[in-house]
């Protein structure tokens, strides 16, 4: 007996299929054997729209509310978390820029320090719009450094 390839039925198709064996002027059988269907199938879709059909005459509104509590909940959490990474964020920003003034980074770490600076402001911005997003205002505790001419910031501000 050769497989059958897997198939993937339209939503209409199988609205409509339900709705032939709600009516039931066919059996089971006879609509399997119609529609090239497994009769297990069209159940399950009958049970499908005799689920949702139910929901299409309901107020609608506890649907709505339960979606809401779970936004709610979600978008705390975000807010936590973000919270979490400026406050991190901005103390290592603090913290580099202390130990700047002492120690002068060589011309060798440069590169890794410009690649440093740009992650950094990279993850700053986008910190920056999803605050924005959620309607999160925090305080920034560093000072912004005087950038050089190039538009980076000194080696020196960096670490």
């Amino acid at each position: 007996m050769a497989r059958r390839i897997r198939r993937t039925h339209a939503p209409a198709f199988k609205a409509k299929v339900a709705l032939a064996a709600i009516k039931g002027e066919k059996t089971l059988a006879e609509l399997a054997q119609q529609y090239d269907v497994h009769p297990n199938q069209i159940t399950a879709w009958k049970g499908h729209l005799l689920e949702a059909a139910a929901g299409l005459f309901g107020s609608g509104s506890g649907a709505a509310d339960a979606s809401s509590v779970v936004d709610v909940k979600t978008l705390h959490a975000k807010i936590g978390e973000l919270t979490l990474e400026n406050d991190f964020l901005a103390g290592a920003l603090a913290t580099s820029s202390a130990s700047s003034s002492r120690n002068a980074a060589p011309d060798v770490h440069k590169q890794t320090l410009d690649r440093q600076d740009k992650n950094l402001r990279h993850v700053a911005a986008r910190l920056e719009q999803v605050n924005k997003q959620l309607g999160v205002t925090l305080p920034i505790r560093s000072k912004p450094h005087a950038k050089s001419g190039n538009g980076r910031l000194p080696v020196s501000a960096v670490c």
